[in-house]
């Protein structure tokens, strides 16, 4: 059981990160006029560090619930 959660939590991670974050971040880019104004892109920049302190207290927060084997 331990090997399917692993295998579906990583195709998930690989999901989000080739499919569905390159097209947000490029969408996002384009609603703030990046071609105008290149320094803006640093806001783009700052969602991925933000994404993963998310991601970070959803897994723990997770991890809390599991029984201790």
């Amino acid at each position: 059981m331990r090997g399917l959660a692993v295998g579906v939590y990583f195709f998930i991670v690989n999901v989000i990160g080739y499919g569905i974050a390159p097209p947000l971040y490029g969408k996002i880019n384009d609603m703030l006029q990046i071609a105008v104004n290149p320094a803006a892109m640093k806001t783009t920049l700052l969602l991925s560090p933000l994404a993963l302190l998310i991601a970070g207290t959803i897994l723990y927060l997770g991890s809390r619930k599991l029984d201790v084997e």
